[in-house]
């Protein structure tokens, strides 16, 4: 998504009346700029335009991957905490190349040890967006 999302405490700062929302004019005028698209999902006001709806990278077009990186539904990490829908970098030099169509902005994800991890290995993780290492 190209947005921001700030999170709306709806006690205070919007009313909804005969199904329609209106906000206080301290939001609109802090937060919005003159000629901003706005969007209201799951009580979040997304600041701009919203390209993508939020997806995930296993339903993703994979250009390039790796024979020793695999996909997991389940793995418990070090803590004992259960992951799921996990790639999993298995051994040296393991890499995924995905072809997201600049339809994203922002990724989130959970980088976890797994429970029968050796001491001694090392991890390193690589974004590239644009050709660029962010």
């Amino acid at each position: 998504m190209d947005a921001q999302d700030i999170a709306i405490n709806k006690n205070n700062s919007m009313v909804t009346i005969d199904g329609r929302n209106y906000f206080s004019r301290e939001i609109v005028e802090s937060l919005i700029s003159d000629g901003q698209n706005f969007t209201i999902k799951d009580d979040t006001l997304f600041i701009g335009k919203v390209i993508a709806e939020k997806a995930n990278l296993f339903g993703q077009n994979v250009l390039n991957k790796s024979q020793h990186l695999q996909y997991m539904n389940t793995v418990k990490d070090s803590y004992g905490n259960t992951r799921t829908n996990v790639i999993m970098n298995g051994y040296y030099r393991s890499s995924i190349i995905y072809s997201l169509n600049k339809r994203y902005s922002y990724l989130k994800c959970t980088v976890s040890i797994s429970e029968d991890y050796y001491f001694g290995y090392t991890t390193t993780l690589t974004i590239i967006s644009d050709e660029e290492i962010v």
